[in-house]
């Protein structure tokens, strides 16, 4: 559906994957946007190799969809503008302009492929052990050494004693590139 479709609310249909034209200090030179829309109301997230937006939310009035996040560490505003090109114009927080095309467009081929985050950060070695050493939740050190990890592959929430479901209903945590590296163990 072009950006000048119409939903039955009267808003243009923004609904979709969107690829935005990006410059970011990681090397970034694209983002996907992501839009849910019922009507004139919409609910929307930036996706950067370092994460995402949080859920912006928000409504068409007067020719533009203005969205809008806060959680204290992370406020943004965003007020997208569908072109007559069938693209979008972004605007975050009333001075960063970007440029966003659907997904399957020509001319998000030209913007380019977002960077994979697989790709983006990765240890050095892989076979090299991963050290660490933090209290836990108690107070008590916890270390790559301790013999509860030996031989074992090595994860925040393991080293935390905490399973992995507690560890994502408790921090959000989810599997990361390092949830495969080996522990080294203390064989002393």
């Amino acid at each position: 559906m072009a950006s000048n479709d119409r939903t039955a609310g009267g808003a243009p249909s923004i609904d979709g994957i969107w690829v935005v034209s990006a410059r970011s200090s990681k090397g970034e030179s694209a983002w996907r946007f992501i839009v849910k829309q019922t009507g004139a109301a919409v609910s929307a997230t930036i996706l950067r190799v370092d994460g995402d937006t949080g859920t912006l939310t928000g409504w068409y009035r007067d020719g533009r969809f203005v969205l809008s996040h806060f959680s204290g560490a992370r406020p943004l505003l965003l007020e997208v503008t569908p072109a007559g090109d069938g693209t979008l114009r972004l605007k975050q927080n009333g001075q960063t302009e970007l440029v966003a095309a659907r997904e399957d467009a020509p001319r998000a081929a030209a913007i380019g492929a977002p960077t994979d985050p697989a790709h983006h950060t990765r240890v050095k070695d892989p076979g090299e052990p991963f050290r660490f050493s933090f209290p836990d939740l108690r107070g008590q050190i916890v270390s790559n050494a301790d013999a509860r990890f030996a031989g074992k592959v090595c994860s925040r929430h393991r080293a935390l004693g905490l399973d992995r479901r507690t560890a994502y209903e408790r921090y959000g945590w989810r599997p990361t590139p390092w949830t495969g590296m080996p522990c080294a163990a203390n064989t002393s």
